[in-house]
């Protein structure tokens, strides 16, 4: 996460788009542990504080807005411009109550301090009941129950929800809750692997999560299970704010030198592109499909991007640059799959052949010597035929083409970690 371990609470609010699970614009407030120093802030982010109806901003190179709600909270953001900064502080300075849906106010107040991370995504009205019906269709839960397939589109259609809650202690311990309007007894079976596999599709396919407690209780359907570090990453990575840039604000520490502060900065900050570059490797290995691989990629090149950099060696910010570049070109990579794959999509053919149903009429003679008719009707008889199959092969083939050119840039990254790392441990006199 972008914040110093001197952060004791974060509230993030987003837009997210609930096809991409990505933030059209977010929001966050820290709350500090220690005292925290705007003037020390604008120092070293090269900025000047300035009032804004009484709060302390601090506006950054890269357009990050820091304004001092009250001692030691902090709210930040850069995906708004000014002018709406000062909206939104005047709004909430006037606001006496939270201002949310009922279903975010409902989830914060049931689960409020009984875990060290909750995420709350409201997700009503957000799918089309048509569009519903076509992924159900072709999703491989739902293969050999068309049956269910009516019921179950009004099922999904009514989505109201996710909630992730996550306690560490010895240790971590994860809640995946999908709430629904409707009671979903009748799916008890089906829910819970439609989940897995919808989240799968959104690229948050968390290993784990096939393996946990899965149940349905009433309109939800809940999974429990314990996660390793790796997986918290990738949960917590799903939203993560853009607040890099906070450890600014730390008063100095008595008796460090720019030296040690420096050697201590770089160290933790090589170390974390490792990890997540580790952690990305794994993930991919097990994505089942490209769409889930091209969401990694940026994802994890978005995080690197976001690791705060203060005192940390000019060159190590280089080489993060060159790796979030490379992420990013093999992401690219993927999304130009995805585009000539989904320029497949326009091949794919649907149709319905009518033949039209008769009626005859014949004579017969009852047993009272009257003479009748015998009306034999035939319906129209309908037949569905689509090419599906043959489109889902070659979006396979186009999907192969580009992985020998994203196996060589991998492992011109691997090669320029290693590199990195003996350099820095030469040039510091300490392992890196």
């Amino acid at each position: 996460m972008p914040f110093p371990p001197s952060v004791q609470l974060v509230v993030l609010a987003a837009e997210v788009d609930p096809e991409t699970l990505r933030p059209d614009w977010e929001f966050a407030l820290a709350k500090f542990k220690l005292p925290f120093s705007m003037s020390e802030l604008a120092k070293r982010q090269m900025a000047f504080v300035e009032k804004l109806d009484g709060h302390s901003l601090v506006t950054s190179a890269r357009r990050t807005y820091f304004l001092e709600l009250v001692p030691q909270t902090i709210a930040v953001t850069n995906h708004q411009n000014r002018q709406d900064m000062v909206r939104w502080l005047r709004f909430a300075s006037a606001s006496k109550a939270p201002v949310m849906s009922d279903y975010l106010r409902d989830s914060l107040e049931e689960a409020a301090g009984h875990d060290h991370y909750l995420l709350v995504v409201d997700l009503q009205d957000a799918l089309q009941a048509d569009e519903v019906r076509i992924r159900l269709e072709h999703c491989k839960t739902m293969f050999g129950r068309a049956d269910n397939l009516d019921h179950c589109t009004r099922i999904v259609s009514g989505l109201r929800g996710l909630r992730v809650k996550v306690r560490v202690d010895a240790t971590i311990f994860a809640t995946v809750r999908i709430d629904f309007s409707d009671d979903l007894q009748p799916l008890a079976d089906v829910m819970p692997r439609l989940v897995l596999e919808a989240l799968g599709r959104l690229g948050a396919d968390i290993e784990e999560l096939h393996r946990a407690e899965k149940r349905v209780d009433g309109k939800s359907v809940i999974l429990e299970s314990r996660l390793s570090e790796p997986s918290l990453r990738r949960l917590i990575s799903l939203v993560q704010p853009h607040a890099t840039g906070l450890e600014s604000g730390e008063p100095p520490v008595p008796g460090e030198t720019v030296e040690s502060l420096q050697l201590a900065a770089s160290q933790r900050y090589f170390k974390a592109v490792t990890t997540l570059l580790n952690d990305l490797q794994r993930q991919v290995q097990k994505s089942k499909n490209y769409e889930s691989s091209a969401h990694w990629f940026d994802a994890f090149a978005w995080q690197i991007g976001q690791l705060p950099q203060l005192d940390v060696d000019r060159e190590l910010l280089a080489f993060a640059g060159s790796v979030s570049s490379k992420l990013q070109a093999i992401s690219a990579s993927l999304r130009g799959v995805v585009i000539n794959v989904k320029s497949l999509e326009h091949e794919k053919k649907q149709e319905y052949y009518v033949y039209p149903g008769s009626v005859s009429v014949s004579p017969y003679l009852s047993s009272w010597g009257n003479v009748g008719w015998n009306y034999n009707d035939q319906p129209n008889w309908v037949q569905h035929r689509n090419n599906f199959a043959d489109v889902q092969a070659a979006q396979a083939k186009v999907v192969a083409e580009g992985a020998r050119d994203r196996e060589r840039l991998w492992q011109l990254l691997e090669d320029e970690t290693a590199s990195m790392r003996s350099k820095m441990s030469k040039k510091h006199g300490v392992p890196f």
